[in-house]
């Protein structure tokens, strides 16, 4: 176990710095929406998605923005249905969604896992792969 002092800084006064430098460092999208709402709103994306999805990474614009918006027609049509069926967190899936790049759509294959949340939360994590399709931002993030 770690015991550096410069370690036990970072930990106990950076948690959220830390596991946001974490998660933006991943070469997947990853989003999380709120299930209990049906409009499915963002309350997490980074910097990976945010950068396929809307060009930028330091955006916070996502945010609250509902998933349908963010996907194709057909996917959009049966999300509910697809998150319905995952919300047993030891049973993820994974689904083929249609996602509209900046770029336009791509279809992307998208793993879905109900989060172990407080009481009154129901969050859905949703990652995908960059598009093979796009080399100057699979580059961008190599």
């Amino acid at each position: 176990m770690a015991t550096s002092p410069d370690f036990l800084r970072l930990a106990t006064n950076a948690t959220r710095a830390l596991a946001d430098t974490a998660l933006d460092s991943l070469r997947d999208a990853v989003l999380v929406v709120d299930a209990r709402h049906r409009h499915l709103p963002l309350v997490l994306a980074n910097a990976t998605a945010r950068r396929y999805l809307t060009g930028e990474t330091a955006t916070p614009e996502l945010i609250e923005t509902p998933l349908a918006h963010l996907l194709g027609a057909a996917s959009a049509g049966k999300i509910s249905t697809i998150l319905a069926s995952a919300s047993d967190p030891r049973t993820p899936t994974n689904r083929v969604m249609v996602w509209r790049f900046i770029h336009g759509e791509h279809s992307a294959m998208t793993d879905i896992k109900p989060l172990q949340s407080g009481a009154g939360q129901r969050l859905v994590m949703l990652t995908f792969p960059p598009p093979a399709s796009q080399p100057d931002l699979v580059a961008a993030f190599a």
